[in-house]
């Protein structure tokens, strides 16, 4: 009896990169985005009208795609002609109400827990200076519930990763404090109350070192060490090196340590970051990439160490070798089957290129997004599965056009106020946008 062989879970990619070493080269290329960004929204507002969306979380409903409209207002302005993002952001926003405070600690985070429409409304408040009358209540109320739940004792410990965790509510108050802005009460985003969560972060990832025997950091979510970005070390990391500089310098030594970590399991498996690690030191070697496990989240966390911190990247030459390691196996392992999304699909994977900035890296990029407008939702190519949730931001449409959007910006080679990064991640410092 003969066993079954394994179902790929990627495409070989013969995909050739457009040429983008000089400006006229790229403006076909940006052309080309831009048209596909129009279509894709045209076909998106049909079906947002429809309220075909049940839930109303950051990561798959209304309120991610609202954040992408914002995204877009701050990164394309006026480009379109009659097309006005922060109106089209405004109106996918839920009526808000006061969460159960009996669940917000299990998942703190916008992404994930109840707060997501909370953040969202008010940092478009204050990116649209909208404060007729004063920021919105109802919103304010369930940001300092969330934040007083996140900062109490339960018995059943609060996560630490990007989607249900503290790094993910981290990343929110970072972004809420960018600005400064002197209509709300400082105390939701004060050095206290970042000192404090970051504290909470950096004693579990030293209880969890021990825990494991590793030489970097650790955390655990359900009981399982994962490595990867949105549920584990890499994202956890590249939250905790955008933060401010008085906090992060004490604790940059064991980022390294960590970083390093992830360097030689990454080594060890000829690129591919392993999803997680098992106890007595046991690395999975599986070969998931996407960035939710693999190793394009490692790459989004070498990209941001390069660009945030670069007289500690420059002193250990194996974070270059194990980056470049890496953008090869995400480009050739990268066109992945699950679709076009940020989370674990092919926009997701050539985000984790285009986060590098290198001419090389971001034309490879480029190759992934543009073939993504063939997969379904929006294309009839049915060797890639439709998701789950096919608009949202973080499986379907709305984050495939957010790609799109800083594509464009870093080939028109805009300042970096309009490189927005990864949504949940960053990369670049926070701008205010999630």
């Amino acid at each position: 009896m003969t066993s079954e062989a394994p179902r790929l879970r990627y495409l070989p990619n013969t995909l050739s990169p457009p040429c983008i070493s000089t400006y006229d080269d790229r403006k076909g290329v940006i052309k080309a985005l831009e048209e596909a960004i129009y279509d894709a929204l045209t076909l998106m507002n049909s079906q947002t009208r429809l309220h075909t969306f049940g839930s109303d979380k950051l990561y798959t409903g209304n309120v991610g795609i609202s954040l992408m409209y914002m995204r877009l207002w701050k990164q394309l302005g006026r480009r379109f002609d009659g097309v006005h993002f922060e109106t089209l952001a405004k109106r996918l926003i839920p009526n808000l109400r006061e969460p159960n405070l009996e669940t917000l600690h299990v998942q703190v985070s916008p992404w994930l827990g109840g707060c997501g429409a909370a953040f969202v409304k008010l940092l478009q408040e204050i990116q649209l200076d909208d404060f007729k009358n004063g920021p919105d209540d109802t919103a304010m109320t369930v940001i300092r519930l969330n934040l007083l739940s996140a900062l109490d004792t339960y018995p059943d410990p609060v996560p630490h990763e990007v989607l249900c965790g503290y790094a993910g509510l981290l990343w929110a108050l970072l972004n809420l404090r960018a600005n400064h802005p002197t209509q709300i009460n400082a105390d939701l985003y004060s050095d206290d109350k970042i000192e404090t969560i970051v504290g909470k972060i950096m004693s579990a990832g030293e209880e969890g070192a021990e825990s494991y025997s590793t030489s970097g950091l650790m955390w655990e979510l359900r009981q399982k060490p994962y490595l990867g970005a949105l549920h584990g070390v890499a994202g956890i990391c590249t939250v905790l090196l955008q933060i401010p500089k008085f906090l992060l310098d004490p604790i940059m030594p064991r980022i390294l340590d960590t970083v390093k970590m992830l360097c030689d399991s990454t080594r060890e498996c000829n690129g591919f970051l392993p999803s997680r690690i098992h106890v007595a030191g046991f690395k999975e070697k599986n070969e998931i990439v996407q960035i939710c496990h693999g190793s394009p989240g490692l790459l989004i966390l070498l990209a941001t160490l390069r660009r945030l911190r670069p007289q500690e990247w420059a002193a250990c030459g194996v974070f270059a070798q194990t980056l470049d390691m890496v953008a090869e196996v995400v480009w050739q392992r990268g066109y992945v089957l699950k679709g076009l999304g940020i989370c674990h699909g092919v926009s997701g994977n050539a985000w984790a290129l285009l986060s590098t900035g290198d001419t090389k890296w971001v034309g490879r990029a480029v190759a992934l997004l543009l073939a993504a407008r063939n997969m379904p939702p929006l294309g009839d190519d049915t060797r890639f599965n439709l998701p789950d949730h096919p608009w949202s931001l973080f499986e379907g449409v709305a984050g495939l056009v957010a790609a799109w959007a800083e594509a464009i910006v870093l080939l028109e080679n805009c300042t970096e106020d309009l490189c927005l990064g990864y949504p949940g991640l960053g990369g670049m410092g926070a701008k205010g946008f999630l």
